[in-house]
């Protein structure tokens, strides 16, 4: 065994003839168990919470999305649908119209996004597991139906019982607009049959009505979408469908995977998520200052030692490997101590969810969720440990170790 690790491990468990430097040690090396600990939790928990997210996404938006890249409509029969449909990994394309409108239930009122669907829609989106009163269907007594986000149900006081009628605003022409509703809106009619849960952002904004309806409500033309959704297959490769549809498509049109379509939202979790972490670190970083003043002490209470090593052959490298290995053990260890108690937390928050969220079942689940992530696991480990070589190196660098030695003995 390499001299260095073996006297370094022998004075990190042997006792000091200051007490005080062992409860230092100790201190630095809980400091860095807890730095790490938080670091492990807070890191799972953004990423359960971007995985759950992410999962309600998925219900509604598909794996790929067609948009025109100029102006909001376009003719599908402009587009090679026979083609796109024979790229390996492509599995259906449903067409899709959506505009905002004026919805009014009796005596409430409400602007949501219309979103007009076909059939697979619904069969592929996942919108149907995601209902929590009502049926997943787009008609109702051979009539046009309508499946409402909770919060826009919420807001128009709908009840699934009523056969009321909810009414659909749409303008006719914003630069002629009448005192006259019925001059300046087109207004149609469509039965309540659903209402669904996914996320509050999509909660909150769209209905979901027939195709045909859709595009009589807002005076499009038969053929007239705002957007293509692409569903692919089990064993597809999402990058390569995504390529093989832009080439075809060409400049006119756009086509964005899950990640493009909520972009913004992406880059705000992931800015939290490592704002967070800096902000640990620094903490960290401070933290790691106890463990500079424990490898300080370690020194000046170890100066006999250092002279009969060096007087018995042993290198001023030898002598200062020794110190920065005792800070590197210290590091190491805190660093795997608060690796377990974060990993074993976050594992018993995944089975039993120990830790609950508050709002009384209001959410969607009722414990933080946890994702514990590989790289994010090795980064952490690399961060701690870094910071520990680091804060064991300033002593060794800056204190004169050849004065603590034969001169002083």
């Amino acid at each position: 065994m390499n001299l260095s690790i073996y006297v370094a491990k022998r004075y990190l468990f042997s006792k000091k003839k200051t007490k005080v430097i062992n409860i230092i040690s100790l201190i630095s090396m809980i400091g860095l168990a807890v730095g790490t600990f938080a670091l492990v939790t807070t890191i799972s928990v953004f990423n359960g919470f971007d995985d759950l997210i992410q999962s309600r996404f998925s219900s509604f938006d598909p794996p790929l999305r067609v948009l025109p890249v100029e102006g909001k409509v376009f003719n599908v029969d402009t587009v090679p649908l026979h083609k796109l449909r024979i790229i390996k990994g492509l599995g259906s394309i449903s067409q899709a119209v959506e505009e905002n409108a004026l919805l009014q239930y009796g005596k409430s009122q409400a602007i949501a996004s219309v979103k007009g669907v076909d059939s697979l829609f619904l069969m592929k989106s996942g919108v149907a597991q995601m209902m929590i009163e009502g049926k997943p269907t787009l008609y109702k007594n051979n009539k046009s139906g309508v499946l409402l986000g909770g919060m826009v149900a919420s807001e128009l006081r709908i009840g699934f019982n009523f056969k009321r009628p909810l009414v659909f605003y749409f303008p006719k022409n914003t630069k002629n607009l009448s005192i006259n509703i019925s001059q300046s809106f087109r207004h149609k009619y469509a039965y309540p049959v659903g209402c669904f849960s996914i996320q509050a952002d999509i909660d909150q904004k769209y209905v979901l009505v027939p195709i045909k309806f859709a595009r009589s409500l807002m005076g499009r033309e038969e053929g007239d979408v705002n957007q293509l959704e692409v569903y692919l297959t089990d064993d597809a490769n999402e990058s390569y469908v995504r390529q093989e549809i832009q080439a075809l498509l060409g400049d006119r049109f756009k086509v964005l995977n899950k990640y493009q379509q909520h972009d913004t939202y992406y880059k705000i979790m992931k800015g939290e998520k490592w704002t967070i972490f800096l902000i640990l670190v620094f903490i960290l970083f401070v933290a790691s200052f106890n463990l500079i003043g424990s490898i300080t002490m370690l020194m000046i209470d170890k100066k006999d030692d250092v002279a009969i090593l060096q007087s018995m052959g042993a290198s001023k490298h030898t002598v200062r490997q020794i110190f920065l290995y005792e800070g590197w053990l210290i590091s190491v260890l805190g660093t795997l101590i608060g690796l377990i108690l974060g990993v074993l937390l976050c594992y018993l928050q995944q089975e039993f969810g120990l830790v609950k969220l508050q709002g009384g079942g209001s959410f969607i689940v009722d414990a933080y969720p946890v994702q514990l992530v590989g790289s994010d696991i090795l980064l952490i480990s690399l961060t701690v440990i870094i910071l520990g070589l680091f804060a064991s190196w300033v002593p060794i660098r800056f204190l004169n170790i050849d004065r603590i030695s034969i001169n002083e003995s």
